[in-house]
């Protein structure tokens, strides 16, 4: 046998230790593919068990829908939590799910189900019923899985309970229709700024101004000039500060001149201010109110000041009176001053008259007042009236037949009417127009009387109303304000006290005066005057009552007279008149000193002359002191009031007389002389 040679034993040992190794190596291979296969089953087993752990613990259901067997063939354990049933009964009843949709919105869902095959996506919210009676709030998401096909059998999506989230929207929702109208109720107006004080919300119409149609306009708009730059530095501080603040501001609206309370409260978030909320207030009516009370509290202020200087002129014109009188009477006829004494008496008789002027315009002094038809008395006054009025200017009397009886004092409502008038030519200047001057009846009520010129305490009610309107030039607001302030006058040459005696007169006779004017416009000024309270059939207004009372022509008497003034000089002159004339004059500076005095000579004394105003004890208690001494004692009132306003207020008092101050020499014997004579009784009316 031949034996190959050792290179070709070789050969095949080779090839077989190579085959080996390479079965080697493919069954490493194999075992390294084999683990790595193992690993990917236990990483796709811990990845399927995580999945499933995450899908049964999130809040909500996940499902697989198949639209061909119309059943979900997937549901986590979340269905347990939400629908309140087992994932069990589910198996054995796949219908479960839909049975518990609410009566009122299966029918609904129903469609939805049926629209799957064919639909891109599932977005739905309905109810449910538990099992225990609970009704829950589901919405539903789900999106087609596409199969390799490219058609989409099967839905997969969530069911989540949304019941809470629901809820506290719906509280939400209520919370800001609350809010919304609350804002729209409230008559104050709301708007957002931005910090440069722009407008981004607005909440409401303002007094005829849409404000919401001006988004991103500034309040400056509607702010006069002045005022802006007090506008911007009020935002700039609450921007700068954080603090809120608040201004008064007059806005120029379509609806008229309004004034507003603006609060300016800066709004947070984290701590930063973004934003401005302002809420203004119509405080027109206040500011109304407080002007009215200004100027009633003037008004007060000067009643006060004309009655205690009255009264202090009185006494004085009285002094001059009486010693010009009995100056007179120790100068003998023909004496070179005699004259000039009596130029003395006319003098103190004249400036009287204009004491009693002012008195009376600013209310201090009412005046003798009577029933008087306005409209009978403003028509005689009508030639007085055309002739006051230019002929660029038509004069209209409307004049109301059925106008009633007002108590008033007939020739103080002739110089209101008069100066009216005049006040009204005044706005027309060289221009034309229409005054017309009106009468009638005006109901008015509380609200009408706080925004006039009036007594807080007048009551509501009908009363006479005088109007005189006219079609001129017209007043701002500032102007109508200080309309009847004494002095205060938009024309150089005028005194500016037109206004300001009407308005004495008018509050004199306890009525009111409303002015209402605008520029352009013209002007309205009613009078309003009570009512009479007593029958006024056959009186003359023109008639005016006499101030004296008849005088005796008797011996004069004598006798014993008490005088109670409280000024000395008043006091000394009366006493030394008297005393001369040939009566017993006893004198008491006060009430308290008089009663005591009376109390003393009861007996002796014939005549009380008594003083109203005096210190200590005033002249009404020191009059029912004296009668509670002795009920017969006669009295005789002297004062600055005038006769029918001490008739009224002493009315059954049994005065035997009445002498207004500053009374003659021989007013004061004449008056003294008839008392005492027996002819005295309470002064007529």
């Amino acid at each position: 046998m031949r034996t190959p040679p050792p290179s070709s034993r070789m050969s095949a040992s080779g090839l077989v230790i190579r085959e080996l190794v390479a079965l080697r190596a493919r069954v490493v291979q194999l075992e390294r593919q084999l683990g790595d296969r193992t690993r990917m089953v236990q990483a796709v087993r811990e990845s399927e068990e995580g999945l499933r752990q995450m899908m049964e613990h999130i809040p909500g259901a996940l499902w697989v829908y198949d639209c061909l067997t119309e059943q979900r063939v997937y549901v986590s354990r979340g269905y347990e939590k939400i629908w309140g049933r087992s994932l069990e009964t589910l198996r054995n009843k796949p219908t479960e799910w839909l049975d518990a949709i609410h009566p009122e919105d299966r029918a609904k869902f129903g469609e939805v189900v049926s629209a799957l095959p064919g639909s891109s996506s599932l977005d739905e919210t309905y109810r449910i019923l538990r099992p225990d009676g609970a009704i829950r709030w589901i919405h539903d998401r789900g999106y087609p899985i596409q199969e390799e096909s490219g058609e989409s059998q099967r839905v997969a999506g969530t069911s989540e309970d949304i019941t809470e989230h629901r809820a506290r929207e719906q509280r939400r929702v209520e919370s800001d229709r609350r809010l919304r109208d609350l804002v729209a109720s409230t008559p104050d107006s709301v708007a957002e700024l931005d910090l440069a004080g722009r407008v981004m919300f607005a909440s409401r119409t303002t007094a005829g101004f849409e404000v919401g149609t001006r988004l991103g306009s500034t309040l400056n708009e509607f702010l006069p000039p002045e005022q802006h730059d007090s506008f911007s530095r009020a935002v700039e501080e609450a921007v700068r500060t954080g603090e809120p603040l608040s201004f008064e501001t007059r806005l120029a609206l379509p609806a008229g001149n309004r004034w507003w309370l603006t609060r300016i409260t800066p709004l947070r978030r984290s701590g930063r201010v973004v934003s401005l909320l302002a809420i203004a207030s119509d405080i027109t009516h206040r500011k109304e109110q407080q002007e009215a009370a200004a100027q009633l509290r003037k008004l007060e202020s000067l009643d006060v000041l004309a009655g205690r200087a009255a009264h202090s002129f009185n006494n004085l014109f009285t002094v001059i009176l009486g010693n010009s009188d009995l100056a007179l009477t120790d100068l003998p006829p023909g004496s070179p001053g005699r004259e000039r004494v009596v130029e003395v008496a006319k003098a103190a008789e004249r400036a009287a008259a204009l004491a009693d002027q002012l008195a009376t315009c600013t209310g201090a002094r009412k005046g003798d007042r009577r029933p008087v038809n306005p409209s009978e008395l403003i028509q005689g006054m009508a030639s007085s009236l055309s002739n006051t009025v230019p002929a660029n200017v038509e004069l209209e009397l409307a004049l109301s037949a059925d106008a009633d009886v007002v108590e008033a004092n007939a020739a103080q409502i002739r110089q209101v009417v008069m100066n009216l008038v005049s006040n009204a030519v005044d706005a027309f200047g060289s221009g034309q127009g229409e005054i017309t001057v009106r009468t009638g009846l005006m109901l008015v009520d509380r609200a009408y009387l706080v925004t006039a010129h009036a007594d807080e305490r007048l009551s509501e009610g009908v009363y006479g109303c005088v109007t005189v309107s006219d079609t001129g030039s017209g007043m701002d607001g500032a102007t109508v304000s200080r309309a009847c302030d004494p002095f205060f006058t938009t024309k150089p040459n005028r005194p500016g006290m037109g206004l300001a005696i009407v308005l004495g007169l008018v509050r004199g006779h306890k009525g009111a005066l409303k002015i209402d004017s605008q520029p352009g416009r013209g002007t309205t000024v009613n009078v309003l005057l009570p009512l009479a309270e007593w029958p006024s059939a056959g009186i003359d207004p023109q008639q005016e009552k006499p101030d004296s009372l008849p005088v005796s022509e008797t011996a004069p008497p004598r006798g014993t007279v008490l005088i109670a003034e409280d000024d000395e000089t008043v006091r000394s002159v009366a006493k030394w008149a008297l005393e001369q004339a040939g009566f017993e004059v006893l004198a008491a500076p006060d009430g308290r000193q008089a009663v005591s005095i009376f109390r003393e000579h009861a007996s002796e004394i014939d005549l009380v002359l008594l003083d109203l105003a005096m210190p200590r004890m005033r002249g009404e208690e020191a009059l029912r002191e004296i009668r509670s001494v002795r009920s017969d004692a006669r009295i005789v009132i002297t004062s600055g009031y005038s006769q029918r306003e001490i008739s009224k207020r002493f009315m059954g008092h049994g005065l035997v007389g009445f002498l207004q101050k500053p009374y003659r020499h021989a007013s004061l014997l004449r008056e003294v002389h008839r008392a005492i004579s027996g002819k005295g009784d309470d002064p007529p009316r």
